[in-house]
């Protein structure tokens, strides 16, 4: 008896945009590309294609960039209140300039590179114990995935930054995100810089999988994934420290709009399908 054939799964990519370059990389919904007027940037074009009836981007790419909006507002205040005193290199990889073209969306982003004597960016996951060597999916990019060990020998190194503060800092950033709403999904923690000769800095990268809700439901075991140094206890006790921040009235209200706006005039949206993207507004923290 013959055997069936294998079905294989074709990923078609969108055309490609006008200063779309060569293919970077590839996921399930996205696929980067350089961007041909700028060295120092790439694209991010959705593989979906626009919704004809509204003229609006698939909504999984347009909850990533409103989300991404969202955490860039929290991380910028979480530097101004705990991380720049304490030296934290923290920033978000956020999307800018988005666009519409031949019925797929597309965003501009910084070009993300190794570090200087390295091949490979780096990803953090010291919620896990072993350190290992991975490849994006349909990706020309090579990731260094570094357990607790690996994390705490590279932030010594590259920042003078021990392991428990380390901990501490996520312990905190984690908490106050959740004070907010935010639940940082699946976000991932990438040791980089910028193509621009940029100095090395942690990015947090991919925020698809982000989500806004009620700050109250949400439990403080939602905090420990891969990604979070969570069985150190400088981690526990500054998560309950971020988790207890007091938002004054009308603060978290405003952050969540400012981050609407940005959303809409980033190309890719109108205010309906941000706030949509966003998800409803979240009660007050109290």
């Amino acid at each position: 008896m013959s055997q069936r054939p294998k079905l294989q799964l074709i990923v078609r990519p969108p055309p490609r945009c006008v200063r779309c370059g060569e293919v970077i990389s590839s996921g399930t919904y996205g696929i980067i590309f350089q961007d041909r007027q700028d060295p120092q940037a790439v694209i991010k074009g959705s593989i979906k294609a626009t919704d004809p009836r509204a003229d609006r981007c698939p909504e999984l790419f347009q909850h990533e960039y409103a989300m991404s909006m969202v955490v860039q507002e929290l991380v910028h205040l979480y530097m101004a209140l705990y991380g720049a005193a304490r030296h934290i290199p923290l920033e978000t990889a956020s999307p800018r300039d988005g666009f519409m073209e031949a019925g797929h969306c597309y965003y501009v982003m910084d070009k993300l590179v190794p570090l200087e004597n390295a091949d490979s960016l780096i990803e953090l996951l010291p919620g896990t114990k072993e350190n290992r060597r991975a490849r994006g999916m349909r990706s020309q990019t090579r990731w260094d995935q570094l357990g607790a060990e690996g994390t705490a020998k590279l932030l010594e190194r590259e920042f003078g930054i021990s392991m428990p503060k380390w901990a501490a800092a996520m312990g905190y950033l984690h908490g106050f995100c959740n004070s907010a709403g935010i639940m940082l999904n699946d976000v991932e923690f990438c040791v980089a810089r910028k193509a621009d000769a940029g100095h090395p800095t942690v990015f947090l990268i991919d925020f698809d999988k982000v989500s806004l809700g009620d700050p109250s439901r949400i439990h403080p075991d939602e905090g420990k994934k891969s990604m979070f140094p969570h069985l150190y206890a400088e981690y526990e006790a500054e998560y309950h420290r971020g988790r207890k921040f007091v938002w004054q009235e009308g603060q978290l209200e405003s952050l969540l709009r400012g981050a609407r706006e940005a959303c809409t005039t980033g190309g890719i949206g109108d205010s309906s399908s941000c706030t949509l993207a966003m998800g409803t507004r979240p009660a007050r923290a109290s």
